[in-house]
């Protein structure tokens, strides 16, 4: 059983309040409203699409996509090369927020990415993040930001109410098509997973360890969606998985997650933090030429 003991705030952000967070702590997830204007929205959405183009990917069709990205397209970290994408990813309303709900005064941001599912696009299949993050501990939230309001069938997120409870259950691999989802009680929950409709301008955030999946997109429209990790100051690296956030620091199993890659969000910054030097050949996804290895993961919320 995972403990959420951590789950002490020691004072709350303007957004929630204690009610918000013992139903984060019971559910797994809570959507907050209205942290930005549309304005804001439109103005990060505008600045993430030209970060994608500057990276120069171009996705394939549908028919030629292999099965994990039929579920979405993934942009890894573009905090790194756009100032204004920066801004979002070291919010401070979102870390705020985050610091509450994971209670811990400090908190770093693991990682961003985009999750634009285009027409067409399959259903993202339930997963937990704790195994594609090397993270030892579960001090660890992800905040889910749609970039124009989500309709029903365009890619909707789902979550399994209650299943952070449930601890660290599976190393799951999407790309090879597993399913650890067979077992009850999550086999339950799985069924009665709650679709969220998320307003442009609100935000999801959810634990670690909560399982979710995404609604195909039957619309005609690209869903767009951009993701932060944040995680408790002090965490360590939990497993030999490879992600740039602490490949690049060169940090090894058990040691204390710090570095340029890994900065600190929560206290409110004074200024934004400076990029990390650049990866050559910077990842789309994560790790995208070791997908077919089992003993790792790729980064995914849908």
């Amino acid at each position: 059983m995972l403990s959420m003991s951590s789950l002490q705030p020691g004072g709350h952000p303007r957004l929630i309040g204690d009610t918000d967070i013992q139903r984060f702590r019971e559910d797994g997830f809570l959507i907050v409203r209205d942290v930005f204007s549309p304005a804001e929205i439109d103005r990060f959405r505008r600045a993430i699409d030209e970060a994608i183009d500057r990276r120069g990917y171009r996705a394939a069709p549908m028919s030629e996509r292999d099965d994990y990205d039929s579920m979405f397209t993934q942009h890894f970290n573009l905090w790194e090369d756009s100032e204004t994408v920066r801004e979002l990813t070291f919010d401070p309303r979102l870390a705020e927020i985050a610091s509450a709900l994971i209670g811990a005064a400090t908190i770093r941001v693991y990682c961003d990415q985009s999750f634009y599912k285009d027409p067409g696009s399959s259903e993202t299949r339930a997963h937990q993040d704790y195994p594609l993050f090397s993270i030892a501990q579960t001090d660890t939230a992800n905040a889910w930001i749609p970039l124009q309001g989500v309709e029903p069938d365009a890619g909707a997120i789902g979550y399994a109410k209650g299943s952070h409870r449930l601890g660290k259950v599976t190393n799951i691999d999407l790309a090879l098509g597993r399913n650890p989802c067979a077992e009850e009680p999550l086999r339950e929950m799985l069924r009665h997973a709650v679709y969220l409709d998320v307003p442009e301008g609100s935000v999801v955030f959810h634990h670690v360890a909560t399982f979710h999946l995404a609604r195909p997109n039957r619309t005609s429209r690209t869903r767009k969606a951009f993701a932060i990790t944040y995680f408790a100051d002090g965490s360590t690296r939990g497993s030999a998985c490879p992600h740039p956030s602490v490949d690049r620091a060169h940090i090894r199993v058990g040691e204390v997650i710090r570095g340029p890659a890994t900065p600190v969000a929560w206290p409110k910054l004074d200024r934004l933090p400076a990029p990390p030097p650049p990866i050559p050949d910077a990842p789309r996804g994560w790790p995208r030429h070791k997908r077919n290895n089992s003993e790792n993961g790729s980064d995914t919320n849908g």
